[in-house]
Formats: structure tokens, C-alpha cells, sequence
């Protein structure tokens, strides 16, 4: 199996984290359905998401997407994190939860994240590793 390309200017990584999920392995591609609800737990957006899988042996276990940062299924990621109450990730096809987060404050947060990216200063296009 392989594992992620690597991000592009234009993406946002996630990483879901549990150390129950000792049955994952390294490279699975699982899909996720992530929902974002609102206060009254209505859906208001739906996302299917390709993620990979890393082991407990790789940092422990845990499952990595990536969104475009302005599209995806003709939505953007972002608004809909800053307009929900909460989200959930599913199995794809299944009522299984893998996790769900309250968003208390998710638009300011976001808000302060895009007014620090548009100080940045450094080039994205900078390697500072490079030999």
C-alpha cells in the first residue's frame, strides 16, 4: 500500500490520533466521512476523505488526511469548520465513529491562523533542510 504524496501549497494535513487503535497498520488507506453538525446536531456539510494509516510503531496510531484548502466536492473545508458546532468522523458507509471533536471557537481560531500565514515570511518554496 502506498502512503500519502507529499502536502502542496495548497493543502491542510489532519491527523487523528488514538492510542487504542492498535490494529492499524502502517500505509492502510481507510476512507472517512466526516460531518460537520451544528448545534443542534444537523449535518450541514458532508466530506469523504482518503486517509492513511501509521502504526504504533511509527510515533503511535494514527490516521492522516489532507484537504485542498479551497475544494473539495465544490465546498471549502475551512468555512465549514469555522461555521460547525462540531465534527464527526465516520467509516465510510458505516455508523462506526473514529472520533468527534467539539468546535468551540473554530472561526476565531481560523481567523488568527490566516492572519498569521499572511505574515509569514519565508518562502514557502524554501528548503532550509536541503544539503
Amino acid at each position: 500500500m502506498q502512503s500519502m504524496p507529499p502536502p502542496t501549497k495548497d493543502e491542510f494535513d489532519f491527523i487523528l490520533k488514538n492510542e487504542a487503535w492498535k490494529s492499524l497498520i502502517d500505509n492502510a488507506n481507510i476512507r472517512l466521512e466526516a460531518l460537520f453538525l451544528d448545534s443542534v446536531n444537523k449535518v450541514t456539510d458532508l466530506w469523504n476523505l482518503d486517509s492513511v494509516s501509521h502504526s504504533e510503531a511509527s510515533n503511535g496510531p494514527s490516521i492522516m488526511f489532507s484537504i485542498l484548502r479551497a475544494k473539495n466536492d465544490r465546498a471549502d473545508f475551512v468555512r465549514g469548520f469555522q461555521a460547525a458546532s462540531s465534527i464527526a468522523f465516520f467509516k465510510e458507509g458505516t455508523s462506526v465513529i473514529v472520533a468527534r471533536f467539539d468546535l468551540p471557537q473554530s472561526s476565531a481560531a481560523i481567523d488568527t491562523l490566516k492572519q498569521c500565514r499572511t505574515r509569514l515570511q519565508i518562502s514557502e518554496d524554501f528548503d532550509p533542510f536541503a544539503k
